[in-house]
């Protein structure tokens, strides 16, 4: 009574009722002989229709069994005791009574959900139920964000339907009057459902044990590897990119971690010196104790040199890895970037929390080194990027060229940044800055937005020929600094999805056309327009050399007009089903469309034909 009291609603109401829901919870716990709880219950040898229907009279004061608060109870648990397990007989006890079976029905088959979930239940006994889609998403929202912090969806406002007809009242030729209503959901709530739908895999206990046991396994590989190789040992394992900043859809199968070289992050290990013609690009300069680290020609140049440091570092770093952790393998006596290994047999790994995992070197790419790992039927990549602590900023990162001051600021409170290993050479990341903000600072509600941008710009990616191609409108980091800029303009505290997906819309349109912020740039002889990094404002992320600019740019205008299509027509949906389905059809034309113009005829048919 101690939460009845403190909670103060109809408190002397519940208390004047409590002795007698005390004493009848009393007396049925001890004609079922379970007062210990160390007993089976006991029922009737023939507990069938007519013995049930008299133990419910007896026990409901108004001759009305599952009138009240405490009858209704004390019925579905004695159905939820005596049941046999199978769906069909817990309807049968709970219904077929001459009380309201609606309530006990409701309150066993609410059990039974928790417990067994859809087991027994047939399709057509909850698919076309009212608002099933969701009731569903509630409830998953509710149970992860009741047991699992990490990577969690922001709080989920329920809302009460919103009724975009009005009822209709009209007269059947029999005088029967029959009412019409069509009941049309918001953006808002369908957003909000269709995140919780495509985040439902990776915020599930299981998916966060994967990942806690793939942390585990790396930090062992890192740990022998450093007592091994002590100049090669890491020093810091940082969790970065979808799934630990929460941003992670559909499955658990993509991990991303740094692994920080502790040698060459000491101070003074090393200095830079800035690439002016590409201010991102960096060339380490060793001091005297690690001149040993790599092996430099004289005569190479400074291309050379910047390549040639950051392949050779990830090479003898796979190399050593390898060998230290897969050292029941034969020896690899070289790993070159350029090598897959991914037809070797897996490893098999020491259970962690529960959970199972093999694993294989996969490639030694840069900027990452890819493992491979597998649960149950499912393959789970690991892409770890190798990088080294530089605490110079000031050398590498000018805050005032920033897009965002507050992410400029953040960068330099750190103290510190991270210098990458790329093909081209080592690189500056603020993946740190990155990914606390989208955890920490983001608008809860423009992430869920985030999320539903990533979804959309996915069904591009369905149609055969850009799947295979790799082509989508934009890329997540895109989408990702799109919303960062809206996030910074936003003065709503609780912002409407409809209202900001308005504005990210507005904001893609403009960085398509003539430039957001800034003027557009031109490549190839095509406007491309102009989204500024939200580190760098000299940095144009559409500006991507290797591929078609015509079909990005066509791609990234008819995903533009989808939104509009989908979510600002002046449509109402029926339900999520209803948009989906107009989703899947309006982004499946304008892919097919896009890659039916003259741009990409010759280049379609050469991939085909490399296909086959």
């Amino acid at each position: 009574m101690s939460y009845v009291k403190e909670r103060d609603i109809d408190a002397q109401e519940n208390l004047n009722a409590w002795k007698d829901f005390e004493q009848k919870w009393k007396s049925y716990v001890k004609l079922r002989e379970i007062e210990t709880g160390e007993k089976d219950p006991k029922f009737p040898d023939q507990y069938g229709i007519k013995m049930r229907e008299e133990f419910y009279e007896s026990i409901s004061e108004s001759k009305q069994p599952g009138g009240n608060g405490c009858d209704a109870t004390i019925i579905a648990y004695d159905v939820f005791l005596s049941f046999d397990g199978s769906w069909e007989d817990l309807c049968i006890r709970s219904i077929c009574h001459g009380g309201l079976s609606n309530v006990t029905c409701s309150i066993t088959a609410c059990w039974y959900g928790a417990m067994f979930g859809y087991d027994g239940v047939k399709d057509c006994n909850y698919k076309r139920v009212e608002f099933w889609r969701h009731f569903k998403a509630v409830g998953h929202h509710l149970y992860n964000h009741s047991y699992h912090e990490i990577g969690e969806i922001p709080s989920l406002t329920i809302r009460q339907p919103e009724i975009t007809e009005s009822h209709v009242e009209k007269l059947s030729e029999d005088n029967t009057k029959c009412i019409y209503v069509r009941e049309g959901f918001s953006i808002n709530r369908l957003i909000e459902s269709q995140v919780v739908e495509i985040r439902k895999e990776v915020t599930t206990d299981e998916a966060i044990r994967i990942g806690d046991a793939i942390y585990i396994h790396l930090r062992h590989f890192m740990d022998k590897l450093g007592n091994t190789y002590p100049n090669w040992s890491i020093s810091e394992l940082l969790k970065v990119g979808s799934f630990h900043e929460g941003t992670k859809i559909y499955f658990p199968d993509e991990f991303d971690f740094i692994a920080v070289l502790s040698a060459l992050s000491e101070p003074d290990a090393l200095t830079v010196d800035i690439d002016s013609q590409d201010e991102g690009k960096v060339e380490l300069c060793f001091n005297e104790t690690n001149l040993g680290f790599l092996y430099i020609e004289e005569d190479w140049d400074r291309t050379h040199r910047q390549e040639n440091q950051a392949i050779q570092m990830m090479e003898k770093f796979c190399k050593k890895f390898y060998n230290t952790v897969m050292s029941d393998r034969k020896p690899l006596k070289l790993a070159s970037v350029y090598d897959h290994f991914d037809y070797a047999e897996p490893m098999s790994l020491p259970p962690v929390n529960g959970i199972e995992l093999l694993v294989r070197l996969s490639e030694a790419r840069l900027p990452n080194m890819v493992l491979e790992f597998f649960y149950k039927d499912r393959r789970i990549s690991v892409d770890i990027t190798l990088a080294v602590r530089y605490r110079n900023i000031e050398e590498c990162f000018s805050p005032e060229n920033a897009t965002v001051p507050e992410i400029g600021r953040a960068v330099v409170e750190r103290g510190s940044l991270l210098l990458v290993a790329y093909m081209g050479g080592f690189r500056i990341t603020l993946t740190e800055t990155e990914v606390e903000y989208i955890r920490e600072r983001l608008n809860s509600n423009h992430k869920i937005l985030y999320l539903y941008l990533k979804y959309f710009n996915y069904k591009y990616g369905e149609h055969e020929f850009l799947k295979v191609s790799g082509y989508l409108p934009f890329s997540s980091y895109m989408l990702k600094t799109i919303v960062i800029h809206h996030d910074k303009n936003c003065k709503d505290s609780t912002p409407e999805h409809e209202t900001c997906l308005r504005d990210v819309v507005e904001i893609m349109q403009k960085s398509i056309d003539e430039g957001y912020l800034y003027e557009a740039e031109t490549l190839n002889g095509t406007v491309i327009g102009y989204l500024p990094s939200v580190f760098d404002k000299f940095k144009n992320l559409y500006k991507e050399p290797y591929k078609s600019v015509k079909c990005l740019k066509g791609l990234r205008n008819r995903m533009v007009n989808d939104l509009k299509a989908i979510h600002f027509s002046g449509r109402t949906w029926s339900c999520l089903d209803t948009m989906l389905q107009a989703i899947d059809d309006t982004v499946g034309a304008s892919a097919e469309a896009v890659c039916q113009t003259d741009w990409w005829p010759n280049r379609k048919q050469g991939l085909m034909l490399k296909l086959k």
